[in-house]
């Protein structure tokens, strides 16, 4: 809130507690021997309230600099009595002087009532201070635990992202090397897109990338795989562009896919394929990676590093919002479903 719209409401305030407390001034004014009309009720009501007002600055300046706390109450107490005294006393001497000095208020006597009103003004001033540094600094410990939860959380998603990255890399080193002495030129071939793929990823900091970014990260690693199975391998990528700008979490297609070509379609006898679509239902962005594998039923362990990684970082960034599945896929094979929040 701007300084200016602090300065508007207090003014609005003080002006309210004035006209509520004219009304008063007016109807008590009748049971003495000379009562007020409506317009020294008024003026003398906002003179009152409006002086007060003036008067809470010190006093909220002073309920900041003296805190009631557990080791400060008694220092707090011998300075904010005598100061509320103090302060009430010279309060009623600016009311009784400018009251005097008003035409539309002459012979309008100040009541002593005055001074305890502005004692008790100054009082509610010191505890609402109190409520207000109390809720900033509770305001301010709750943002600093949301502050510290979502960098524990981003670090949680570091931490899994980065098992991602060398267990990807020890299984395409190791295809690698049982293509050195069998074609060294397809090894070499598949090295180097390699080395591309981990600069882009390294170079990769965001936790979020739009799908478009994620599928052309893919791509290298799709590259690496025709290279290593030829012609025994297709791979088919159905993504319409309007889905290119939602984004996912950084590396969260790589896993699924390798698991779909070396736990499904390389095992199978004849040819094998993957199929990669996305598409959008409602509030939510649907991957899917099939295979035409051998299926779940024949995988001692269906869900490696990389899937159980997977999900965990679905879980910690989304909660229940994401879903992830494996199921066995119509026809042989497996499908591996992704679910999360489009953004």
């Amino acid at each position: 809130m701007t300084s200016v719209r602090k300065g508007f409401l207090l003014v609005g305030l003080w002006s309210l507690l004035g006209a509520l407390f004219a009304t008063q001034a007016f109807v008590g004014s009748h049971y003495t021997v000379r009562p007020l009309n409506w317009g020294q009720a008024f003026g003398v009501a906002f003179v009152a309230w409006y002086v007060r007002g003036a008067f809470a600055i010190p006093a909220v300046w002073l309920a900041r600099r003296f805190p009631f706390t557990r080791k400060s109450a008694a220092t707090a107490l011998a300075v904010h009595l005598p100061a509320s005294l103090l302060l009430a006393a010279i309060e009623q001497s600016v009311f009784a002087a400018a009251v005097t000095r008003i035409s539309v208020m002459r012979g309008v006597t100040p009541s002593p009532v005055e001074f305890q009103i502005n004692l008790v003004v100054y009082w509610i001033v010191v505890g609402a201070a109190h409520a207000a540094g109390y809720y900033a600094k509770v305001h301010e410990t709750q943002m600093l635990a949301a502050r510290l939860q979502s960098q524990l959380a981003t670090a949680r998603l570091d931490v899994l992202r980065g098992q991602l990255q060398p267990h990807f890399l020890f299984n395409t080193l190791n295809d690698i090397a049982e293509l050195i002495h069998e074609d060294p030129d397809r090894a070499d071939g598949m090295l180097m897109t390699l080395s591309d793929l981990l600069r882009s990823s390294l170079l990769q900091t965001e936790r979020d990338v739009p799908l478009r970014r994620e599928l052309d990260l893919l791509g290298r690693y799709l590259d690496i795989s025709r290279m290593r199975f030829r012609d025994r391998l297709s791979i088919d990528v159905e993504v319409s562009p309007a889905l290119d700008g939602v984004l996912v979490p950084a590396f969260i297609l790589q896993p699924i896919v390798e698991n779909a070509i070396r736990h499904g379609a390389a095992r199978r006898d004849g040819d094998g394929h993957v199929w990669i679509t996305a598409s959008r239902t409602g509030e939510l962005l649907r991957l899917d990676v099939q295979d035409n594998g051998p299926g779940l039923s024949t995988a001692s362990n269906p869900e490696g590093v990389g899937l159980r990684t997977t999900r965990q970082r679905l879980s910690e960034q989304f909660g229940s919002s994401a879903h992830f599945e494996l199921t066995d896929r119509d026809g042989g094979g497996a499908v591996a479903r992704i679910e999360i929040p489009a953004r």
